[in-house]
């Protein structure tokens, strides 16, 4: 039996040590049959073989508690099962039309351990236990594998605590005030210039000299 198809899972954080996964799948399975019929003389017949495909859908819930690196989880599962079961009796061309039927629902239950190894292996361990057995006996059953982390390893919470924050800076020392530049003094004036000298008074003329006697004879 072959079965290929889309599966999602989320896992939704609770707490720091506890988490709860859903997953969701729907595959197309191939399933391999083999028809025999009954004749009247009660004996059986083999009368047709092939394969068939069969929706098979999944519903899951699975809690889990964490403390790394180890992973304790138990869960619940439903999925139809595919079945071929025939109960009526008729004309053989009317009773086998369909080789593989979509099949009643089943349940099982499940629990295991996860352990993390050097940061991108984790080595687990599960047991299955079916609730019902109809239309297939299910027995217990245990798997035991091997994950490698191709990429990035997934984040788990630490058992340290996050590293405080860092102090804040202590407050800036005031500034001291700054003088301000000595203004230079102004120039003093210039002083007035001293007035100048008035001029000296020109000397009077010197006197006419007396007329001569001879001039007078004249």
């Amino acid at each position: 039996m072959v079965g290929f198809g889309p599966v999602f899972q989320y896992s939704i954080p609770v707490h720091e040590h506890f988490r709860i996964g859903l997953g969701l799948e729907a595959l197309l399975t191939v399933v391999p049959y083999d028809t025999y019929v009954r004749d009247t003389a009660g004996g059986w017949k083999f009368r047709d073989s092939g394969t068939e495909g069969v929706i098979v859908v999944g519903l899951s819930l699975v809690p889990c508690f964490v403390w790394d690196p180890v992973t304790i989880f138990a869960g619940i599962s439903g999925r139809n099962q595919p079945t071929n079961t025939k109960d009526d009796y008729g004309y053989a061309d009317e009773v086998f039309d369909d080789a593989v039927n979509f099949g009643p629902m089943y349940a099982v239950t499940y629990g295991g351990i996860s352990l993390r190894m050097f940061k991108r292996f984790e080595l687990s361990a599960q047991i299955y236990y079916p609730i019902n057995r109809e239309p297939v006996a299910y027995g217990p059953a245990m798997s035991v594998w091997l994950s490698v982390a191709l990429g990035d390893p997934p984040r788990r919470p630490s058992k340290r605590p996050p590293p405080p924050a860092p102090p804040a800076p202590p407050p800036a020392a005031p500034l001291a005030p700054v003088p301000s530049p000595a203004l230079a003094p102004a120039p003093a004036a210039a002083p007035a210039p001293a007035p100048a000298p008035a001029p000296a008074p020109a000397p009077a003329p010197p006197p006419a000299a007396p007329p001569s006697e001879a001039e007078d004879l004249d």
